[in-house]
């Protein structure tokens, strides 16, 4: 038999606990109360309708207790060089960043972007410039081989506009991004992009010092030869069998491949450890 000194809810009959539970109210008429957020009442935890509210809006100083981090150590995440969204999607907010470029720890190399002092020189000009490190300079910049290093090669979108002017030994690479990547190091193409941007500039033997190098540090894999060689020219389009990974230098990929263009018959074995080839011709006896 139920106890009729047990306060009950009028609206549902049901018990909501013990006596100490304070009662339900209803809010005065004009006031509103807000759908998103749970009636206020005293956390009692013997009332099951008593709980602390966890949907109210975290204070300023929580915000700032729970996301604070060190800006030095997500710029050298982003190689020096990072966008203003990218910070800020980490937790650093727009008067921290502001205060760091105030106070010297950033600078801005151009609108929506800051460096710090341990980024690249050619990083920070072609952010400067209007674009990105594309072509040789992005090739070096993955530590790639590349057979003449130009100055500079910065690589904008096609629909750019109103650029700094470059200097003498500066160029420009107006390509849309095939291979585009969503990587930290958003100064320079994907290297996919800058094999593409390079190859109309270099012979094919130099093209096969590139991939051989990119293959051997593991920078380009295997499965993704057959889109990017399909991509290239047809003047310095390698065959797969061209190629040889455990090349370690861009002088060995082109001992080799003058090697086989001089002895077709033969086959030659590559011994990295002393930097030379050794002809093998199967043909002879």
């Amino acid at each position: 038999m139920e106890d009729d000194n047990q306060p009950r809810n009028r609206t549902s009959g049901k018990d909501h606990g013990p006596a100490s539970c304070p009662a339900v109210r209803a809010p005065p008429r004009g006031i509103h109360r807000r759908r998103s957020l749970p009636p206020q009442f005293p956390h009692d935890p013997t009332c099951p309708q008593s709980r602390p509210n966890l949907l109210r809006r975290p204070t300023n100083a929580e915000i700032f207790a729970g996301m604070t981090r060190n800006i030095a150590a997500d710029m050298r995440r982003f190689g020096g060089v990072a966008l203003r969204a990218d910070l800020r999607a980490l937790g650093h907010g727009s008067s921290a960043l502001k205060r760091a470029v105030a106070s010297g720890k950033l600078m801005v190399p151009r609108r929506y972007w800051v460096a710090d002092d341990s980024a690249p020189q050619a990083a920070r000009r072609a952010v400067l410039l209007g674009g990105r490190l594309g072509g040789a300079s992005a090739l070096v910049s993955y530590g790639v081989w590349v057979d003449d290093i130009e100055p500079l090669v910065v690589s904008c979108a096609p629909t750019s506009s109103r650029l700094p002017p470059l200097d003498p030994a500066e160029s420009r690479i107006y390509l849309h991004e095939q291979f585009a990547e969503n990587g930290d190091y958003r100064w320079r193409v994907s290297l996919r992009d800058a094999v593409l941007q390079h190859a109309p500039t270099c012979s094919p033997d130099e093209l096969i010092a590139v991939l051989d190098s990119a293959l051997h540090q593991g920078l380009l894999r295997v499965n993704q030869l057959d889109s990017l060689l399909a991509a290239l020219p047809r003047r310095v389009r390698p065959a797969t069998g061209d190629l040889d990974a455990k090349s370690m230098s861009g002088t060995e990929s082109h001992i080799r491949v003058a090697l086989r263009r001089a002895n077709s018959g033969g086959e030659c074995n590559t011994l990295s450890s002393v930097g030379c080839c050794r002809w093998a011709d199967r043909g002879r006896h």
